[in-house]
């Protein structure tokens, strides 16, 4: 330790042999435990620079060595002020290089804790913004799991050819299971009888339903995965994100009523690290379009079960899965591995402590969609770091170039950076990666963001094909261009842009959650390579981006009022900075008011995803009843539906602001409009109402008003009422009298109103007849009881 303080000859160490340098060598390491800092050049004097180690971590698993002081060289004050944020990297250069008495210390101190109280003040100002993570843990412990025996007669299958679609059919069919088998006409399977279905074609499917003869108005579709999928096949790309799907459920809903939808996955997610190939990484999509209908159609129960791909025996696969055929309501998302079952969970990300991801000032990065808000924001956040060579990429030539764009490359430019316009559609590839590897020859690629994307609002079954194809080929065809491109580059990051999309599920978003979802499974694939990735799963930006540019202001506040919060770049990209490049795989940024958001998700099986967090409060009943329950309560029979289902009707028409109209009793809700937040509304002020606790999910349970109000009659206030249709029978009148009781016949029964006139003779104590005055004041009294208007 002396002789290395000293200006010592290390020709001897240098010109040593092997074994003699092993000696010395351990004695450095122990030294470098001991945090002596060491010469290094001292040793190595003909050494031309740093090497460059492997930017990739070998186990899979990141270590950094983080840095350490010598205890005489600081106190406690000053070694917590070293680790916080990022002022350690401009800190250890002052103490390299600089000599500090007691007095600087002191004053570096000082000045430290107004940088860190700046700091923090700055932080809390974008709270807001969290980072979650997804993992996948065991639902129920290892067993042998028995095949069950509960038949099932109600199944629609959809399969392409392959070995483990005839096995399931096997199965199905061993265990007694009667289903309808549509097969793909690029694929289809011919062992059994089946209809051809094109995606891009007319289907009659009435067909097929005809054919079975079972008058069925209700079945379960089952939708398997192309398991072999090649994408440099025409038609599979947009098949294998769930075009197919979306098509299939269209032509369905013309004929019959799908009440559950099970996709069915090999490999598609990563659940305990096991390896991932680009075929398993396509199936991801499928199951993203499954979370985005669970929420899009609440009335079909959604289910994805991905199975082992590491099972070579088929018949143990399918013996695996058959006992989740049918599954429990609430069995959203399934893994299976070995004889595991495992369920996705969401939970905040730990506080970020590795090291941040140096940007070189001498190497170049790329950003594909690089003239796009997001990519916009994070070129600038790129060149705050360091960053002076970018290289923005664009299927927009310059000559075509809007003049925003050109406004931004300036700001840029004035920044510091050297912008490079790439004009490249990176979906035609060979080209693509040609003029990659050309820009890299020319200055070294170390980082690479992929922001491009396109984005169309539509429900799942009524998108069209070219805007799918546009949606699916901006982030899947892009993602393999931009990996094929940089496979031999030594990148410090690649980082794709996804959605919360991809994670939640999202209406009228369902194919662009689905082209993200493959975007963080690709992630998982590049991990298990040994090379870099990363995907970013944002939550809505409320000034740029292209959701923005979606959205109406209507759409806009029903997206809060969801308990998605737009947030602004700043916020976002601050959040961003603090876990760029890090271990975490798929990171969820969003600002989530979760008061809000999860009775939404309560109405769907998804529920399961959020455990982690505040379950929804349960509303108590209480000894004081409301003045409606009791008016309830007081009424005949035919009265009790009538009064509740007029409440039911007034508060549906105030949520859906109608004015002083009134829906129909009997008109689907589905039809007025009623989405998942106006029904969470709508529970609400029913629950408080009546002080009842009504289930999330009863408005499409019950999907009119008159279903609705029986439903509470019967099950939750267990009273007896009338059918609604009798009701409606004898109404009188025009249309107006369906929507005012009181404007036509009372339906006072007349036993019950002569009954309470002779208990008011009994009370007076008189056998005298009542005068018609007392009459009408009773029958007034027994009016305003029941709501009506004298």
């Amino acid at each position: 330790q002396t002789s290395l303080s000293m200006e010592i000859d290390v020709t001897p160490f240098v010109e040593s042999t092997l074994a003699n340098k092993k000696d010395v060598s351990i004695a450095l390491a122990e030294l470098c435990i001991n945090q002596q800092l060491i010469n290094w050049h001292k040793f190595f004097p003909n050494a031309n620079g740093y090497i460059r180690l492997p930017n990739y971590p070998l186990p899979r698993k990141r270590f950094w060595i983080e840095e350490t002081w010598p205890e005489e060289e600081t106190d406690n004050a000053l070694s917590m002020a070293l680790n916080k944020d990022g002022y350690e990297d401009i800190l250890t250069q002052i103490y390299r290089k600089s000599s500090f008495q007691a007095d600087d210390k002191n004053a570096l101190v000082a000045l430290l804790d107004v940088l860190k109280s700046y700091k923090t003040s700055e932080i809390q100002t974008h709270a807001d913004v969290q980072a979650y993570e997804v993992t996948w843990q065991q639902s129920s412990p290892e067993q042998v799991v028995e095949l069950s025996t509960q038949a099932v007669t109600n199944w629609l299958v959809y399969a392409e050819s392959s070995q483990t679609s005839l096995e399931l059919l096997k199965s199905l069919e061993q265990r007694g299971d009667e289903f309808l088998l549509i097969s793909s006409k690029s694929n289809p399977i011919t062992s059994h009888e089946c209809y051809v279905y094109d995606e891009h074609a007319d289907n009659d499917l009435s067909q097929i339903f005809k054919a079975d003869g079972s008058n069925k108005n209700n079945y379960r579709l089952l939708y398997l995965a192309n398991f072999d999928v090649d994408i440099s096949e025409p038609g599979q790309l947009e098949k294998c994100a769930g075009y197919t799907l979306s098509t299939l459920l269209r032509d369905l809903e013309r004929n019959t009523q799908v009440s559950e939808l099970y996709v069915l996955t090999s490999g598609a997610v990563d659940v305990d690290g096991g390896c991932m190939s680009i075929k398993q990484a396509l199936q991801a999509p499928l199951l993203a379009c499954a979370r985005s209908l669970a929420l899009e159609k609440p009335m079909m129960t959604t289910h994805t079960i991905d199975m082992d791909p590491r099972l070579s025996l088929l018949g143990e696969k399918m013996h695996l899965l058959m006992n989740f055929l049918p599954a429990e309501k609430e069995q959203q998302q399934i893994a299976i591995r070995g004889h595991k079952t495992y369920i996705p969970v969401l939970h905040e990300l730990s506080q970020v402590t590795e090291k941040p991801v140096d940007i070189d000032a001498k190497s170049a990065y790329l950003i594909s969609g690089g003239f796009g808000g997001l990519a916009f924001e994070l070129a600038k956040y790129l060149i705050k770091k360091g960053a002076r060579y970018l290289i923005l990429s664009s299927r927009t030539s310059q000559e075509k170039m809007p003049q925003l764009t050109k406004e931004r490359i300036a700001v840029l430019e004035e920044l510091g950076a050297n912008i490079h316009y790439l004009h490249i559609d990176l979906c035609a590839e060979d080209k693509a990666k040609d003029a990659i590897k050309k820009l890299h020859q020319n200055r070294e690629i170390k980082g690479i963001i992929h922001a491009a994307g396109s984005i169309k609002r539509a429900e799942f079954t009524t998108i069209s094909h070219p805007e799918f194809l546009d949606m699916v080929s901006a982030k899947i065809n892009n993602t393999l261009t931009l990996h094929a491109a940089s496979t031999e580059m030594e990148l410090d990051f690649f980082c794709s842009f996804s959605s919360i999309s991809a994670t939640f599920g999202t209406k009228e978003l369902g194919h662009y959650a689905a082209s993200n979802a493959f975007l963080d499974a690709f992630s998982s694939y590049r991990r298990h390579k040994g090379l870099a990735a990363q995907t970013i799963n944002w939550g809505p930006w409320k000034d740029t981006g292209m959701l923005k540019n979606t959205l109406s202001q209507t759409k806009a506040v029903n997206l809060s009022q969801s308990g998605i919060i737009p947030e602004s770049s700043e916020a976002y990209i601050n959040a961003f900075a603090k876990i760029m490049g890090k271990s975490s795989n798929n990171v969820v940024l969003a600002n989530i008011n979760w008061d809000v958001f999860l009775p939404l998700m309560s109405m769907t099986n998804m529920i399961g995803l959020f455990k982690n967090f505040s379950p929804v409060p349960e509303q108590t009943t209480t000894a004081i009843q409301s003045a409606l329950l009791e008016k309830i309560k007081n009424a005949s029979k035919k009265l009790r539906q009538i009064i509740l289902s007029e409440f039911i009707q007034q508060e549906v028409s105030s949520v859906l602001h109608m004015g002083t109209e009134l829906p129909a009793k009997n008109t689907g809700f589905n039809e007025l409009g009623i989405d998942s937040i106006m029904a969470i509304e709508i529970n609400t002020r029913i629950s408080q109402a009546l002080n009842i606790t009504l289930s999330a999910t009863s408005v499409f349970n019950f999907p009119t008003i008159n279903k609705l109000s029986e439903h509470i009659l019967a099950e939750l206030l267990q009273l007896d009422h009338c059918d609604p249709a009798v009701i409606d029978s004898t109404a009188v009148g025009s249309e107006n009298a369906e929507n005012n009781w009181s404007a036509n016949e009372p339906s006072i029964e007349s036993e019950e109103l002569f009954a309470n006139i002779s208990a008011t003779q009994e009370n007076t104590g008189t056998d005298d007849a009542l005068s018609n005055d007392e009459i009408i004041k009773q029958i007034a009294i027994k009016f305003k009881k029941y709501g009506g208007n004298v």
